[in-house]
């Protein structure tokens, strides 16, 4: 099925103590004997609350730690333990979340995400970003089918590092100025509907993060939960994951081709000892201060971005990364991004270039 539209997710919930009242919604999917695996963290922070709610359901499971990469062979491993199961439950961030969903489509059973940080829309995407051994990316797996529930824990997620909260929001940052890159602006009926979809939500998910982020932010630091931290949570997890899914059509060859997350990729694969110990928002982040100047981005919408940034102590140029000031660096990063991005040109390397050194 071509127009095959997988945004979102089968059933999402958010709000405080979800995860002890978990039972009706597992049980709802069809989860009797899970499978349940996620980082040692995570699990650290979610498992008394969601060991609580599986209790209810006379479900009486320990769960599978989890460590490293998404990886075909953590695929394969946590799948062959999982062999018995008819739910998947993964508990943590990105790679978790992701090795979890690959496994329950090798399984082909249902699938619950945990998700314990609001850094990633991971939790609703039908895809697994796939690593090698090493660490290095190599390919991005996608599904069949959504994931069959979220369970959102405020309390949980709120309790996580301020600066997960913070990566996620640059990560959100992406979607509109990369839907913006190759189209400026969609008009309904121009494009597909997903695309036209993914376009306007991606624009209110900017306003919310403008408006609420920062407050958030503060309020993550001094332990309270407020309407601003909810909201966020769900731009970050749910908004986003529903965006990410109409880029495309379920995530095939939609809008994210630009700047902002091919920057992120680059980095990661061609200077490893720069991108070492930056979060994926964080470099994210800065790819989009760059896609925004590339997109022609009016200043004061520039300025209230990286302003935000910056209030969020999220890195916001290249030096704040430590990428050394040496042109013959700065002009092979551009040549690079553009061929990643698809973008050919010596019109296009100058400029790309240029907006580096500004970066």
């Amino acid at each position: 099925m071509e127009r095959c539209l997988l945004a979102g997710c089968g059933r999402y919930l958010q709000g405080q103590d979800v995860l002890e009242h978990a039972a009706e919604p597992l049980y709802a999917v069809g989860c009797r004997h899970p499978f349940i695996m996620g980082g040692q963290h995570a699990l650290k922070a979610a498992w008394p609350q969601l060991a609580a709610g599986l209790r209810q359901a006379g479900i009486f499971v320990q769960p599978a730690v989890f460590t490293g990469h998404c990886t075909d062979q953590a695929v394969q491993r946590y799948a062959a333990l999982a062999k018995s199961c008819d739910c998947v439950i993964g508990v943590g961030g990105g790679n978790a979340l992701d090795t979890a969903k690959a496994v329950a489509n090798v399984l082909k059973v249902h699938c619950v995400c945990v998700p314990t940080s609001a850094a990633t829309c991971a939790a609703l995407t039908a895809l697994s970003v796939m690593y090698s051994d090493a660490g290095k990316q190599i390919r991005i797996d996608f599904f069949p089918r959504e994931v069959d529930l979220v369970l959102a824990d405020t309390t949980v997620l709120a309790g996580a590092p301020a600066r997960l909260f913070a990566a996620g929001v640059a990560d959100s940052f992406a979607k509109y100025c990369e839907y913006a890159s190759p189209f400026s602006s969609l008009e309904c009926g121009v494009k597909s509907i997903g695309l036209y979809s993914g376009f306007c939500l991606s624009q209110a998910a900017d306003d919310t993060l403008l408006h609420s982020a920062q407050r958030a932010y503060e309020n993550i630091k001094a332990g309270t939960l407020s309407s601003e931290v909810e909201d966020c949570i769900f731009v970050n997890l749910a908004l986003i994951g529903v965006v990410s899914g109409l880029g495309g059509f379920g995530g095939r060859g939609g809008a994210r081709f630009a700047i902002a997350h091919a920057f992120n990729e680059v980095l990661r694969i061609h200077e490893p000892q720069i991108a070492h110990g930056w979060l994926h928002g964080e470099l994210v982040g800065v790819g989009v201060l760059m896609q925004l100047r590339a997109n022609g981005t009016d200043a004061q919408k520039l300025s209230a971005v990286t302003q935000l940034f910056r209030a969020l102590a999220l890195p916001t140029s290249l030096s704040d990364l430590g990428f050394p000031e040496e042109s013959a660096r700065l002009d092979k990063l551009a040549e690079t991004l553009l061929s990643c991005t698809g973008l050919s040109g010596t019109a296009y390397q100058n400029g790309l270039a240029a907006i580096l050194e500004t970066a």
